[in-house]
């Protein structure tokens, strides 16, 4: 038999601090089987391996390697495998062993750390992974002259920015773009979003103005001009910059969108249901099947709601 995997057996066991009867009884073997398996004498059934593997916090192809680390258990090993890989794959199975030890009830304040790193490293993979896909994107709607790819993916990947506190470049981008002079209404327009992202609604709707003398037949203008007023509590401003939208642009759900969520905040539930009901039914012809469940459960809260005050 193998002596490194021989001596993994009895090194593994004894990192565990587990007697060679403690182990055989996790295993449902006998103490007899585990002292013959770490003296060479015979050798585990194949099948046992991924218990061993479990009980003593690595991989099976551990159990081979040259002195292997032991983990508390294989949930550590996980995240220790996913830290290097970054496959999703290998976080997904992390995810699983770990919520194993949460229904168990046997989870450790060491396991919850191990777990934390294990998101965060999933999240500055996403991070990395997120921020190159837009790039990407950006790049490719370019080259073949997409422009509402292309507008689409900025205004996403600005959103993005900001999430991760990064908002500040875009803005610094769109200042020099719009100072500059450019007569693209878009740029005008991701200047706005962008204020907006950064929770500073008083410039988004300062630019806002400005853009809109000069691009008064911009539909999207008028969506993020509605949610800047909104956000300064300008209400009937707001629900006028969004008509105006939508009457530029009929099929723009953005609009109907913020004036639904709008409505729901100001208790307006019969409108906000009619409005999501309609969104619903947009998203249903325009082939969305899986994106109807939103708003009508946001139509179905309204109806709720209705109900009760009534």
């Amino acid at each position: 038999m193998n002596s490194i995997f021989i001596d993994n057996l009895r090194r593994l066991r004894t990192d565990k601090k587990l007697t060679q009867e403690e182990a055989a009884l996790e295993l449902g073997v006998s103490a007899q089987s585990v002292s013959q398996w770490e003296c060479g004498d015979s050798a585990p059934d194949s099948m046992l391996l991924p218990e061993l593997a479990r009980l003593y916090g690595v991989t099976i192809d551990d159990l081979f390697r040259q002195r292997p680390s032991a983990y508390d258990n294989f949930a550590q090993r996980l995240t220790s495998m996913f830290s290097e890989s970054r496959n999703p794959n290998d976080f997904a199975t992390a995810v699983s062993e770990y919520e194993k030890l949460h229904q168990s009830g046997n989870e450790t304040p060491n396991d919850l750390r191990m777990e934390g790193i294990l998101h965060q490293c999933m999240a500055m993979h996403c991070i990395l992974r997120a921020e190159k896909l837009f790039d990407e994107s950006i790049e490719s709607a370019r080259r073949l002259r997409d422009s509402v790819t292309l507008w689409k993916a900025r205004r996403q990947k600005a959103y993005f920015l900001s999430c991760i506190g990064r908002g500040d470049e875009t803005i610094r981008e769109q200042l020099d773009a719009v100072e500059t002079g450019t007569a693209d209404a878009q740029e005008w327009i991701l200047l706005v979003a962008a204020y907006l992202y950064q929770d500073d609604a008083q410039a988004a709707y300062d630019w806002f103005l400005q853009a809109a003398q000069r691009f008064p037949e911009e539909a999207m203008l008028f969506v993020f001009g509605g949610d800047a007023c909104k956000e300064l509590g300008r209400t009937e401003e707001a629900f006028q910059h969004w008509d105006r939208a939508l009457k530029l642009d009929g099929t723009l759900r953005d609009a109907k969108f913020s004036k639904a969520a709008y409505y729901d905040e100001l208790g307006q539930y019969t409108e906000a249901y009619h409005l999501w009901c309609e969104i619903a039914e947009d998203l249903k012809e325009a082939g969305f099947e899986s994106e109807i469940a939103y708003p009508l459960a946001r139509a179905e809260k309204c109806k709720e709601k209705l109900h009760i005050h009534s």
